[in-house]
Formats: C-alpha cells, structure tokens, sequence
C-alpha cells in the first residue's frame, strides 16, 4: 500500500535541498553477478540490462561480472563464500562503501523480476518525481502494521509540517551574493508511505538504514538531494520536536561538513538530475526527464544504441540491447504493486 502527501512551504536559497540537488552526486551501489563459465545468451542479455542502467535510466549503480572459477579478490570471493544455496548465474546488491555497514542488502537468482526489483519500484518511482519536482524533501513512512500507530504517526507527521511551513518566511538574501540573483527553490514536503510485507519495495527497505527495535515501528525517513536520507525517526521519536529539527536541519545552509554529517542512507534511484539542477538555477524546463521509469526504459532512439555506463567496474557488459521488454515488465511491476495491495490512498494538506 502507498500512501502520498504533499504540503508547501518556501525555503532559503542557498539551503541544503538545492546544494544537494545540485551538487551532491548520489554514492552508487555495487552489483555482482556471480556465474560459472561463459554466460549464456539470456543471462547475457539480463546483465546488460543491468549494466546499461547508468547511462539509460541514471541509476547511481555499477555492475561487474565474476567468473567463480576463476581467481577473485578476497573481497569478492568472501562476498561469494557468504552466500547461501546460491546457484550461479546470481546476483548480489552492495550498499554504497561509505555507508557504514556497506553491507550485501540483495542476494538472489539472476532473473528478470530480480532485475526490475533493483532497478525500480513505485515508491522510488515516486520519491524520484517529488524530488526531480523540486520538492525540498519527501517523508518516506515505513509503517509498522498497527493500523492506531500508523495513523498516529501520519497525523503527528503531517500535522507538525503543516506547522513548521507556517513558521517559514522567506528570508532575504544578502546583497551581491549569488543568491541573490538564483530564484529561489520552492519547499515542498512529501510524505510516501509502504507496508513493510510489500514485496514491491523489498529492495527499498532494504536499502534503508537498519532500525533496532524489539517491534515492528513507525518509522519515517527524511528524503533529499538526489536520494540521500538523515537518520530515521523510530517510534516516539516520531514526534513534533524531532520532526521540526529534521526540518531544519534539511534547510541549513550547505557545507563541507553538513555533508559528511548529514547522511543516513543513500537510496537507487533513477533521474536525469544534472538537468534538474539546470533548471533550478537558470529557470528552463529539465531535458529529458521521464515521467517514469518504466516509460524510461521502454523508451527507444531509432538506429543508436544505448550509452555506455560511466566509470563502471572491471567486466561490466556493454553490448547494446532492446530495453522494451523491460519497459513492459517496469510498467507491469508498477499496476501489480498499486493494485495488488488494495487502495492507493491520497492525502493532501489543506
């Protein structure tokens, strides 16, 4: 089940939203494929799927192949050894090497659902829209499964934004500096909601940073930049005090040192976000920015292949493929998950 909020508020020119926006490029994910020998033709044609996402759809995700019979990299090798009943071709997801557990969070067959589950979801489908929209941050509420501590949390969540965005004024901006000539960027908050037994956004959760709790919790995890999260606010730390300074702290000014301090997760997703960050600074409308992934992918240019990935590892496919059976399993994905766990609830401010 998802669940989308909206309310608005204006923010500061140079604050962290837009920074981060602009200029904070999103850390990539790691995937391996593990196999034994020479590839066969459909495996191949899953790993350039893969492989092609950077350039074709802008995931922030690298991808290496590994023969396992062949001699591999401690790392790789005990990344392999670690594996449970896995029977190559099969694929693991790392998180991203600054995270702190930098951990193997997807592990699983090589197979065309595993694919879409990386690459997409509605959620992220959705987060990806506010923030491409230039929404300051979008709330990400991971449900605990009491129906009374969910809407709890959700009432506590959007009341306090609708307040904080009341508090809000537009500062002015100190003359001759360069934001004083950048029109500002609009603060809109979002609110996604998921299920935690939603097998649509598995992979999501997963990416998430681990909550220690002795019980399943609302848990809401601010959303910014191009994917990057602050640490989630867990059970009665879901709270109007909490909530305003998470707030706050997404509209600081941009620093060095906010930016290492700043993280929680860094979340896959998929966005032309160099011409979002255009279009906040010289006002034109973003290029090339698809409504969604699915029409993203099913997208096709007439006699020219598909760009090669950018700085992606040793033995990553590269060969031009046919995105449109992908496009159709994308889209697919998206109505099984909307329709598949009932009602697709709209809440907006007022």
């Amino acid at each position: 089940m998802l669940t989308f909020v909206s309310v608005t508020a204006v923010a500061a020119p140079a604050s962290l939203p837009r920074c981060a926006l602009e200029s904070w490029s999103a850390e990539n994910y790691h995937a391996y494929v593990f196999h034994r020998g020479p590839l066969d033709p459909a495996d191949q044609e899953l790993v350039e799927v893969l492989a092609s996402a950077p350039a074709k759809l802008g995931v922030n995700l690298l991808v290496a192949t590994v023969d396992v019979d062949e001699t591999m990299e401690p790392t790789i090798e005990n990344l392999w050894l670690a594996q449970t009943s896995a029977e190559p071709p099969w694929m693991v997801v790392q998180s991203p090497p600054s995270i702190a557990s930098n951990s193997a969070i997807w592990s699983t067959a090589l197979r065309t659902p595993s694919i879409g589950a990386v690459l997409t979801s509605p959620a992220r489908q959705r987060i990806t829209e506010h923030l491409m929209e230039g929404h300051a941050a979008v709330w990400l509420l991971v449900e605990s499964g009491d129906p009374v501590r969910d809407e709890v949390a959700i009432d506590t969540l959007t009341g306090t934004l609708r307040a904080f965005e009341k508090s809000q004024s537009q500062p002015r901006p100190s003359p001759g500096t360069k934001s004083a000539t950048v029109a500002p960027l609009p603060l809109h908050f979002s609110v996604v909601r998921v299920t935690r037994d939603d097998s649509a956004e598995e992979f999501l959760l997963k990416s998430l940073v681990p909550v220690n709790a002795p019980s399943p919790m609302p848990t809401a995890y601010p959303i910014f930049g191009r994917g990057r999260t602050l640490p989630p606010l867990v059970g009665r730390r879901l709270n109007e005090e909490s909530i305003v300074q998470a707030c706050q702290r997404v509209l600081s000014q941009c620093t060095n040192d906010l930016r290492e301090t700043s993280r929680g997760s860094e979340l896959l997703l998929g966005a032309d976000w160099q011409s979002r960050a255009s279009h906040s600074s010289n006002q034109t409308q973003p290029t090339n920015h698809p409504a969604t992934i699915a029409e993203a992918i099913s997208s096709k240019t007439a006699g020219q292949g598909i760009g090669e990935p950018n700085a992606s590892p040793p033995n990553a496919s590269r060969r031009t493929i046919d995105w449109g059976w992908l496009g159709g399993f994308a889209a697919a994905l998206v109505l099984a998950a909307l329709a598949g766990f009932g009602i697709v609830r709209v809440w907006r401010s007022k």
